[in-house]
């Protein structure tokens, strides 16, 4: 199991449930988050980032991570507009 450093056991949860609720499978997707070096961060609370790749397509979108950001909303709104690409067996949005 993959060891992470800045996502909550809850953000994780909910990243889980919108891969269910768009029709995705959880082995479609890799996470991987990053801390960010406090001293080059361009907002102080920004604690981290996380980058998520869909393995099916390819795509890769990077979310940060921390207080005041919400990766988990964003990229639900970014897997709604289709920026991941369609779940397998599930016809192209028009």
């Amino acid at each position: 199991m993959t060891s992470f450093h800045l996502i909550t056991d809850d953000e994780l949860a909910r990243f889980s449930a919108v891969l269910r609720e768009n029709g995705w499978g959880e082995e479609a997707f890799e996470l991987q988050d990053e801390e960010l070096d406090q001293a080059q961060a361009e907002v102080e609370n920004c604690t981290g980032q996380v980058g998520i790749r869909n393995l099916v397509t390819q795509a890769v979108e990077v979310y940060r991570l921390g207080p005041g950001w919400e990766w988990v909303a964003d990229f639900s709104r970014d897997l709604s507009n289709g920026k991941f690409g369609q779940p397998p067996g599930t016809t192209p949005r028009i």
